[in-house]
Order: C-alpha cells, then structure tokens, then sequence
C-alpha cells in the first residue's frame, strides 16, 4: 500500500495542494520551529517541506 501511495503521489496529482500548503508555510511559519509529524502516512509532505 505504501508502494502504491508513493507512486501515486509521485506522479504529481497533489502537486497543486502541496504548493498551496508550502506557500502558506512560507508566508506565515516561523522557520525556526519544528514540524511535528504523526500518524500522517510516510512522510510525502514533511519531506517535500523539509526540502523547499
């Protein structure tokens, strides 16, 4: 299952969500805090925002 949510995600389909939610993080985060993430499957958006 993870395999196959990784490479659905790979293709993009959530490419518009995740550049809304980095814009959002960009614009009111604090880049000194810490990002906790549980129970949010493997990793996909704390990965993609880990590397913006």
């Amino acid at each position: 299952m993870v395999q196959a949510r990784r490479a659905f995600l790979d293709k993009g389909y959530y490419q518009p969500l995740l550049d809304s939610m980095l814009a959002l993080y960009q614009k009111y985060g604090d880049k000194n805090s810490a990002v906790f993430d549980a129970g949010c499957g493997e990793g996909f958006y704390t990965h993609q925002h880990k590397t913006e």
